[in-house]
């Protein structure tokens, strides 16, 4: 019986964040609706707002700021996972920093698997904390993601694969989230290259994911391409029209 790692290793699939709450909760829905029913999107990225989102960029921070202006907690989080997975047999992931999940782990866990949740990805979160928890992840049956960088030392990559079960968040570059113009994909490949040889484990890239051309390429060299703050700010961009300009996006020929 195939499982998770095997479905995401052959689908290759492209993950999308999406910021809950953001322009509105209606809106966010809206939006990840569009990209499961048009087939932009095999995996979606419910993103947690936070007031002090370090690893991402000034586009996914203004998302972020929208959203709990708008009052957005983890519960709505819950309950737009629970909506969307009525709807659509997709996994989906709570993407948010550690601190809004901590300060009420056992209950916070509980809830996202309630709603269907997949796992949590979870940029703040040290391995050494991830074996702390391991416990209420696996009670919960949440999978949890691994992030590694370029930089990542080749001791620390072993323990964060070893301590991962979802899949591996391959950071493309140095920074926060956002755009980049170039990412070095023989470096990346070597990275992957690392990664499995650890474990066989699906490896997604993301950060710096500009149009679905350097998606194609990312998913040559890896299992998956993680688009974040393209869409973002293509909904910021264009605040009437933006389900039209993200088909484009999608859509685009090369």
């Amino acid at each position: 019986m195939k499982g998770f790692s095997d479905w995401f290793i052959e689908k290759k699939p492209t993950i999308v964040y999406v910021t809950v709450g953001y322009p509105s909760f209606e809106e966010s829905l809206e939006l990840s609706r569009f990209l499961v029913k048009n087939g932009f999107a095999q995996i979606i990225e419910a993103g947690i707002p936070f007031s002090d989102p370090i690893a991402d960029g000034e586009v996914i921070q203004k998302s972020s700021q929208v959203a709990l202006s708008n009052g957005i907690t983890l519960k709505d989080v819950a309950k737009f996972v629970r909506m969307l997975k009525d709807e659509y047999s997709i996994p989906i992931f709570a993407m948010g920093y550690y601190n809004p999940i901590l300060c009420n782990i056992e209950y916070n866990l509980r809830l996202l698997s309630e709603s269907g949740c997949e796992g949590i990805i979870v940029p703040d979160i040290n391995v050494e904390e991830v074996r702390r928890i391991s416990r209420l992840l696996k009670s919960n049956d949440l999978k949890i993601v691994g992030f590694v960088a370029p930089n990542t030392p080749k001791d620390r990559l072993v323990k964060v694969v070893k301590s991962t079960d979802g899949f591996i968040y391959l950071v493309s570059s140095y920074g926060t989230t956002g755009v980049r113009e170039n990412l070095d994909f023989e470096m990346l490949k070597n990275v992957v290259s690392n990664i499995k040889k650890v474990k066989n484990i699906p490896v997604a890239i993301g950060f710096g994911i500009r149009n679905m051309e350097v998606a194609k390429r990312v998913k040559e060299i890896s299992d998956g391409a993680i688009i974040g703050s393209a869409v973002i700010k293509i909904i910021e961009d264009n605040p009437k029209n933006y389900l039209d300009k993200v088909y484009d996006f999608f859509m685009e020929k090369f």
